[in-house]
């Protein structure tokens, strides 16, 4: 199944660059806004989802029994947002900035060579 997502992923990523590439107008109107949002978007829910677990954490201290630090500790631990989910939105943030750089010249490119 992880071969599949990966494979999935690489095909969307090929796919997305395509259409930067040979089709600037309709990437600009279609994904280009929408991957930067949704990009942001994630890296905010995971943000303040830690956030919450911080706050949960300092509300529950004065209601712990004695010894119970340590299991409240993993338990919080466990509850806090993976860092992949982070460097994946991040990356997706720079890479969507990337196809708009790169539909963007590509409109420029075109049209002048239109004009030669």
């Amino acid at each position: 199944m992880e071969n599949f997502l990966i494979a999935l992923g690489a095909a969307a990523v090929s796919g997305i660059t395509f259409l930067a590439y040979k089709h600037p107008d309709f990437f600009q109107k279609e994904f280009s806004n929408k991957i930067l949002i949704v990009s942001m978007v994630i890296f905010a829910a995971g943000a303040l989802h830690d956030t919450g677990v911080g706050s949960a954490h300092q509300a529950l201290i004065p209601f712990l029994k004695e010894g119970m630090e340590n299991e409240l500790q993993e338990a919080l631990t466990s509850a806090k947002t993976a860092d992949y989910v982070y460097l994946a939105s991040l990356g997706s943030l720079l890479y969507g900035m990337f196809l708009s750089w790169l539909a963007e010249h590509m409109k420029k490119e075109n049209a002048s060579n239109q004009d030669d």
